[in-house]
């Protein structure tokens, strides 16, 4: 009798919500699964993309070109300014251009020099001509005529009759490296009211 109960208790059957809940959970651990594998997959397609744009960034980073100063001139040269109203009917001509070095002690301590110029001036316009400031030309550097000289320049120091001539001697004093300068030269250029006129030195 005691052997047909137990028998009875282990042919009964699961209770049908225990059954139900034990399927409830294998479909969800195998669907859990399922999703993990799915996500590593779309993730490991969409990775090469990602990571092309990247180098995309960097390269455009590393080609922007700096912006570099440019260095200025050390010793500038000005434009010359151009020809007065009426200059162009003015004629210069330089008849001769003498390089003189200082014969004193002194002078030629500091190494100065003396260019004489002897400049011809022909007045072609309707109008008087005043002669303005001259500038003698080495490289950068301009030298004014001297103006405790204007005895020498005569008539060039007084406004030209228009249809006249006049004639004078200009002077520019150096020292220094300029004279050095100078007296390497076989001609020199002035500078006379925006135009530039070519001197031939004789020494």
């Amino acid at each position: 009798m005691m052997c047909q109960d137990m028998q009875s208790d282990f042919r009964t059957p699961f209770p049908r919500a225990l059954v139900m809940t034990v399927v409830v959970v294998a479909a969800a651990a195998v669907g859990g699964w399922l999703g993990f594998g799915l996500r590593k997959l779309v993730d490991g397609n969409d990775t090469p993309s990602a990571v092309a744009t990247v180098p995309t960034t960097d390269r455009a980073t590393s080609t922007s070109t700096p912006t570099t100063p440019v260095p200025r001139s050390s010793t500038p040269t000005r434009p010359d300014p151009g020809p007065k109203s009426g200059a162009a009917k003015v004629r210069f001509v330089v008849k001769k251009a003498t390089y003189v070095p200082a014969t004193s002690e002194s002078g030629a301590r500091r190494n100065r020099a003396r260019l004489a110029v002897a400049l011809s001036v022909r007045n072609r316009s309707s109008k008087p001509y005043r002669l303005p400031a001259v500038r003698l030309r080495l490289g950068s550097i301009s030298v004014r005529r001297d103006p405790q000289a204007d005895k020498a320049a005569g008539p060039l120091t007084q406004p030209i009759p228009p249809g006249s001539s006049a004639v004078g001697e200009l002077r520019f004093e150096t020292a220094g490296e300029l004279t050095t300068a100078l007296a390497a030269r076989t001609s020199v250029k002035l500078v006379i009211d925006g135009r530039r006129v070519a001197a031939k030195i004789t020494k």
